[in-house]
């Protein structure tokens, strides 16, 4: 899945941005990694894992 700056920020005609802020449902072991390697770890483990952002049902990567 695409993501990134270019579906971050959305920049208007009048030259103004809209920032937005992605929500994604983690486990709660996700949770746990993600405070203790940090977030960037946990991202790392969330495209070795193909995470599947629209999946509700998707398996823990942790």
């Amino acid at each position: 899945m695409d993501h990134g700056p270019s579906l971050e920020n959305l920049s208007l005609p009048d030259g103004s941005t809209v920032r937005c802020a992605w929500l994604i449902p983690i486990t709660s072991a996700e949770v746990r990694y993600k405070k203790k390697h940090g977030l960037e770890a946990l991202e790392e483990r969330f495209e070795a894992g193909g995470l599947d952002y629209l999946d509700p049902h998707r398996a823990s990567v942790c």
